[in-house]
This record gives C-alpha cells, sequence and structure tokens, in this order.
C-alpha cells in the first residue's frame, strides 16, 4: 500500500521538512511504500503552483493519505485531501496507518460503502 504525506509547508521554518521526513521515516517502518512531497522536484522551488502539480500527480498513484498534524492550515495540503477524497482515497492521521501497519486499516470505511 502506498501512502501520500499530506501536511503544510509555506511558511514553516525548513518547510516542515523534518516533519514530512520523520513521518515518511515511521509509515516506511510499518510496511508502507511513501510518496514524501518534500523530496519532489520542480524546475522554481519558489513556485507554489509546480509544487501542487507535482503533489496532484503523484497522489494519483497512491492508496491512501497520510496527514500531518497542522494540515487543516495549509491551502496545499487541503487541496490534497479533497482531491483524495473525490478520488475514494483513504484519508487518515499519520498515527493511524503507523498503527495499522501494511493493510488497508479496518477503521475506515470506504465512502462507497457507507450505508
Amino acid at each position: 500500500m502506498r501512502l501520500y504525506i499530506a501536511g503544510p509547508m509555506t511558511g514553516i521554518e525548513d518547510h516542515n521538512y523534518p516533519a514530512f521526513r520523520e513521518a515518511a521515516r515511521e509509515l516506511k517502518s510499518a510496511g508502507y511504500a511513501v510518496c514524501d512531497p518534500s523530496r519532489h522536484e520542480v524546475d522554481d522551488p519558489e513556485d507554489w503552483f509546480q509544487w501542487i502539480q507535482a503533489g496532484l500527480t503523484a497522489l494519483s498513484s497512491c492508496d491512501g493519505v497520510a496527514t500531518l498534524e497542522g494540515h487543516e492550515d495549509s491551502l496545499g495540503a487541503t487541496l490534497e485531501i479533497a482531491m483524495a477524497r473525490w478520488m475514494k482515497i483513504l484519508v487518515a492521521p499519520a498515527a493511524k496507518w503507523e498503527s495499522n501497519p501494511v493493510r488497508r486499516p479496518g477503521w475506515v470505511t470506504p465512502p462507497w460503502q457507507v450505508e
């Protein structure tokens, strides 16, 4: 199962890369393949739209989204999460994924199965 990490970057010291990389490390140790947007390469690092484009492209190949603290205050993370939900990709806090290694967590009911 491949997870995308969504969280705040803009306006945070070191673009919050340490939090993304720690989450990636934890998720990998739980057995997940991880897409860490702090490792994306873009032509112009100052161009927010290039980061979003890279993120949404990567998100489309993932099975789940692991959210970081503060994601709700981030325009980019909010967009990524909205897109994930639209594509019926599971979204949950990173800690939830970490405690449910390598499988689709039973605590998540896909939206298309809700009665």
